[in-house]
């Protein structure tokens, strides 16, 4: 269970990436839009963070609460945990969680015309694989 909850604890990655790319696409998209630039700037800085805050706890909550049950399902319920020594395993494991995650995004970005997803699901998707396999590895190399 230990083991678990310190892989769970690497969702912070995903969280930083897509809070770093939504407040890049609103300050590029505030910057790119008409007005003074002390209007846009203002605009830019403090509406991406309102964005981040307001309207992303919606999201936050459900792709939080999505990451750790995907982690505990598939490392409890698919017995992922005896071939996690292999870095494919563990590959083929966030692939499938990022799969599962990023799918209702993708579907929401195409019938919405809202690309803003279309960013999110990448930032999710390289901190996924550059920065949260290694950890994990990491975690589970030390725990063996």
């Amino acid at each position: 269970m230990k083991l678990i909850l310190r892989l769970a604890a690497t969702n912070w990655v995903n969280c930083a990436a897509i809070a770093a790319c939504t407040y890049s696409v609103g300050l590029v998209g505030s910057l790119l839009d008409s007005g003074s630039l002390y209007d846009r700037l203002m605009v830019g800085i403090f509406g991406s963070i309102f964005l981040l805050i307001y309207y992303g706890s919606i999201f936050w909550l459900g792709f939080v609460a999505c990451m750790v049950v995907l982690d505990m399902a598939g490392l409890l319920f698919l017995d992922i945990a005896n071939r996690l020594n292999s870095r494919t395993g563990l590959s083929f494991f966030l692939g499938i969680e990022s799969m599962l995650i990023s799918a209702p995004f993708i579907y929401w970005a195409v019938k919405e015309n809202y690309y803003l997803w279309y960013g999110l699901v990448t930032a999710f998707w390289l901190s996924q694989f550059l920065i949260r396999l290694p950890k994990m590895h990491h975690i589970v190399l030390k725990d063996s």
